[in-house]
């Protein structure tokens, strides 16, 4: 290697070296003046309670961990809230209620014990969205019939963004989510020959869910023969 080329290299090394020393110090300068970050607003204690029960129940907090290791929802620790006082019903700042939070990650066990716990699932969010609407959109099918179970009101109309409103079945459809669709259409359908139905749902006179599973499984196998919707 000749000692011109050994020169030019450690030429370049040395602006190299100088360049990067210039992109710290001003980097480290935009970070000394920018301003600090915003704290969160601090919780009363019935607000704190709440939060802590939606994320007992599956919600997601910026900057809360989640109750355990790798923890999904705690139903234990959500009865613990409940019983120090907690409102099964409350929502957070985008108004998702813990059931809102459960219908959206699917959380099957927790949504049956929101029902039990006669949790309101007819609470809209921020954008009119029932937890029916975002079980629909988010393709959770059996969520979908959970809710269906409980009595869950097929009409309400919600959106996504900038989305028209629309009816959570026309919400699962848009998502290509026929399935989910379906059984709400389905559920839709039997209502209407039975004026009844719902309020035995909401009143929990329904029978229990093993047994509304296998109804509607063969109910959908009429509607869509019926419909012709294969």
């Amino acid at each position: 290697m000749s000692d011109s080329f050994r020169a030019q290299r450690a030429s370049q090394l040395e602006s190299q070296k100088s360049l990067e020393n210039s992109l710290s110090h001003l980097l480290n300068s935009v970070a000394d003046n920018s301003p600090p970050p915003t704290p969160p607003p601090e919780l009363t204690p019935e607000e704190l309670i709440n939060e802590d029960f939606r994320v007992a129940c599956g919600a997601y907090v910026k900057g809360r961990v989640k109750l355990g290791v790798r923890c999904k929802y705690d139903l234990q620790m959500a009865q613990e809230k409940l019983d120090a006082g907690a409102d099964i019903n409350s929502q957070d700042p985008d108004g998702w209620t813990a059931l809102h939070w459960s219908c959206c990650e699917g959380y099957d066990p927790c949504i049956k014990w929101l029902i039990k716990k006669r949790v309101n699932p007819n609470i809209q969010d921020n954008d009119e969205c029932t937890p029916l609407w975002i079980s629909g959109y988010n393709n959770q099918y059996s969520s979908a019939q959970i809710l269906l179970w409980g009595g869950a009101n097929l009409s309400i109309k919600g959106k996504s963004g900038g989305t028209a409103l629309c009816k959570p079945s026309i919400s699962a459809r848009s998502q290509r989510n026929p399935s989910v669709a379906e059984v709400i259409e389905t559920e839709e359908d039997l209502r209407v020959n039975d004026d009844k139905r719902m309020e035995r749902f909401i009143n929990g006179e329904g029978g229990g869910f093993e047994e509304y599973r296998t109804e509607m499984k063969e109910a959908i196998t009429r509607y869509k023969t019926k419909n012709k919707k294969y």
